[in-house]
């Protein structure tokens, strides 16, 4: 686990325990752009990247707490569902474990909300479209 400049990033194996702000969850859309490795925001109809034909895909970043720090905390489509099956709230906050496993095209996430006697399903946040995420059209 990593903060870096006020963000969690979280490496294989990782298993952290947070508290997750449900009403703070922000939809946002990005590009992944495999020529540069990295992911960039999209800014709708003058964006470049859509122009470029370059798929769309949604993320989701959160306000979290994570050893009394506050963070914000970018994840998948996939692992904004978890949350969503795990727990009815539609605010204030969860406490979660949050576990990483893998690196890149194999990352895998397992998460388990404080109340409930399960943990999600382990998935592959690279399940659809052309850059593993869900995709936009």
């Amino acid at each position: 686990m990593q903060n870096y400049n006020g963000w969690l990033v979280l490496h294989d194996r990782d298993t952290v325990n947070i508290t997750i702000h449900i009403s703070s969850i922000l939809e946002v859309s990005k590009h992944y752009v495999e020529e540069r490795g990295r992911s960039y925001f999209c800014y709708g109809d003058e964006c470049v990247f859509c122009r470029e034909g370059i798929p769309r895909r949604s993320r989701y970043i959160a306000e979290i707490i994570f050893h009394g720090e506050d963070l914000k905390w970018e994840f998948s489509q996939e692992v904004y569902r978890a949350i969503r099956r795990l727990t009815s709230k539609k605010s204030g906050s969860v406490k979660a474990t949050v576990m990483r496993f893998g690196r890149g095209k194999k990352t895998r996430y397992r998460i388990y909300v404080a109340g409930r006697s399960q943990f999600s399903n382990s998935f592959n946040k690279y399940q659809s479209g052309r850059y593993g995420h869900m995709v936009q059209s």
